[in-house]
C-alpha cells in the first residue's frame, strides 16, 4: 500500500461472528445523523451532529462531551478519563438515550471496544467498534477484543506505519496465497484458514481525522480526573 492514501480504519467482516470497525485515528467522535461533517460513528438517534469525542493518549482514553453525556450514570460537563470498563449514555433524558459500553478487555493491549447496549445503530450494520492502540486480538476466550469461538489460534492485528498488518504464524491464506511473517492487508483482502474467513474493507479518512503513525502518543494528557 506504499504511496497510496491510508484509510482511517477498516471494517472486518468475520463469517459467523459479525462486522466490526477498526478505527486507527487518535480521535473518535460520536453523534447523530447529519448530511455533512458527520461524526465517526453516526447513530440513528436524537443526538447532535457531534455529541461526544473520545481521544486516545497512549493506552488511556479521555471523553469530552459536546452535548448531554453521562459516564457510569454520572453527568459529565468536561473532559474525563475513562476507566477500562465504563458505560456511556448520550443524549437528553427522556428522548431515548443512546447507551454504549466501553471496555479495554485485554491487559496486554490498550485497544478499546465500544458495544451497543441500547437499540440505536448506525445506518450500515455494525456489531462493535475497536479503537486500535497497539494490537487487536481476535480469537477464543477472555481478553479478546473480538471473540471468535471457532478461531483456535489467535489472529493478532497491529499497526504498521499508518497501515494494518498481522504476523502469519497460523497458516492463514491471504487472497488464496500462502504468506509468512508480517503481512500487510489492503482494502478487499480476504484471510482464510479452513472454514474461517475474514474480509477487510477500508473506511475513508475524514478531512479532520488525526492519524497517529505508529501510534506514538503526540498529545500530553491533561490532568482531568477519571470517573470513579
Amino acid at each position: 500500500m506504499s504511496g497510496q492514501a491510508q484509510p482511517a480504519g477498516w471494517r472486518l467482516w468475520i463469517d459467523g461472528v459479525g462486522v466490526y470497525r477498526l478505527h486507527l485515528a487518535e480521535s473518535f467522535t460520536l453523534g447523530g445523523p447529519a448530511e455533512s461533517g458527520a461524526a465517526d460513528l453516526s447513530l440513528l438517534a436524537p443526538l447532535s451532529r457531534v455529541q461526544a469525542e473520545i481521544t486516545a493518549h497512549g493506552d488511556r482514553f479521555r471523553l469530552t462531551p459536546r452535548g448531554a453525556c453521562q459516564v457510569d450514570g454520572k453527568p459529565v460537563t468536561g473532559p474525563v478519563w475513562l476507566n477500562r470498563s465504563a458505560e456511556l449514555t448520550l443524549g437528553d433524558v427522556g428522548l431515548g438515550n443512546v447507551v454504549l459500553g466501553f471496555t479495554q478487555p485485554s491487559p496486554l493491549s490498550g485497544t478499546a471496544r465500544i458495544d451497543f447496549r441500547s437499540d440505536h445503530r448506525p445506518r450500515l450494520h455494525l456489531d462493535g467498534v475497536l479503537l486500535l492502540r497497539g494490537t487487536c486480538l481476535v480469537g477464543q476466550g477472555g481478553g479478546r477484543h473480538i471473540v471468535w469461538p471457532d478461531c483456535d489460534l489467535p489472529l493478532v492485528l497491529f499497526a504498521r506505519g499508518e497501515g494494518l498488518a498481522f504476523r502469519n504464524e497460523s497458516g492463514w491464506l491471504v487472497d488464496g496465497r500462502e504468506t509468512a511473517g508480517v503481512t500487510e492487508v489492503a482494502p478487499g483482502t480476504i484471510l482464510t484458514r479452513g472454514d474461517l474467513r475474514v474480509r477487510f474493507e477500508a473506511e475513508p479518512v475524514r478531512n479532520d481525522a488525526r492519524l497517529a503513525p505508529g501510534f506514538s502518543d503526540s498529545l500530553r494528557p491533561a490532568p482531568e480526573v477519571a470517573i470513579r
